[in-house]
């Protein structure tokens, strides 16, 4: 039998044959579409796969960008450089799922579960993870820069994420000497980057966080726990710009 899976819109965007017999509920024949859409490297941009049961699912290197996966089970589903640009992953079960790789910018993960999902080298730039448990979770080489992160559950996470009082005053005064700042590496000597600076100001609990993520991220994350200002954070500026920023915020933090 014919089994479609539509997009948001309710157009049909692929179609497969699917054993009835085999696969009788709803929710199996869902499953065996999507992994035969993935086989046949199908475009599942936007698709619905609201509530979908894709448990232990392959779906490495998908193309799932502003798909509907809102309270799916993705318990152990392998994403391995999935591309998921803007997916509606609100609520959905990630418990164990290989995130290897995969591009989450702008993914919706409100109450996401992710406890032992493993997102070695995700790029989760801007998700908004409001409320995500990452109970567990291997952050290894994933980028979090700029994610919005308002009540993320990181505790277990293997994050001890330190903070640094007076972070903007005091990455200032590390990077007032010439040669102090140098914005082309985050480690060179006694000199840092931006993101550097505030990972060796830590001290030992910020490059032990550099090493369960990255320098870009536990950079971020530092600055994001040591100060509640608002402020963009710009780690491949040039020196001249990352400066001017740097004593625009300290200036701002000893007025505050």
């Amino acid at each position: 039998m014919k089994h479609e899976i539509k997009n948001n819109f309710g157009k049909t965007i692929y179609t497969t044959e699917v054993d009835g017999r085999k696969h009788k509920t709803l929710q199996a024949k869902l499953k065996q579409a999507v992994f035969m859409a993935v086989s046949d490297g199908a475009d599942l941009t936007g698709a619905d796969l609201r509530g979908a049961d894709l448990e232990g699912a392959y779906l490495r290197g998908a193309d799932l960008t502003g798909a509907n996966l809102r309270g799916a089970d993705l318990t152990g589903a392998n994403l391995t450089g999935a591309y998921r640009r803007g997916a509606d992953l609100t609520g959905a079960n990630l418990r164990g799922a290989d995130l290897t790789g995969a591009n989450l910018r702008g993914a919706d993960l409100e109450g996401a579960y992710l406890t032992g999902a493993y997102p070695r080298g995700a790029y989760l730039t801007g998700a908004y993870r409001r409320g995500a448990d990452l109970t567990g979770a291997n952050l290894r080489g994933a980028d979090l820069t700029g994610a919005y992160r308002r009540g993320a559950y990181l505790e277990g996470a293997y994050l001890n994420v330190p903070v640094i009082k007076n972070i903007h005053q005091e990455i200032q005064k590390a990077t007032k000497h010439k040669g102090a700042l140098k914005m082309g590496d985050w480690h060179c000597g006694t000199s840092h980057c931006r993101a550097g600076w505030a990972v060796h100001l830590a001290g030992d609990a910020g490059y032990e966080l550099e090493k369960k993520t990255s320098t870009a991220t536990a950079a971020y994350l530092i600055y994001r726990k040591s100060s509640d200002l608002p402020f963009a954070l710009n780690f491949y500026a040039s020196n001249e710009d990352a400066l001017a920023e740097i004593n625009r915020m300290a200036e701002i933090e000893a007025s505050a």
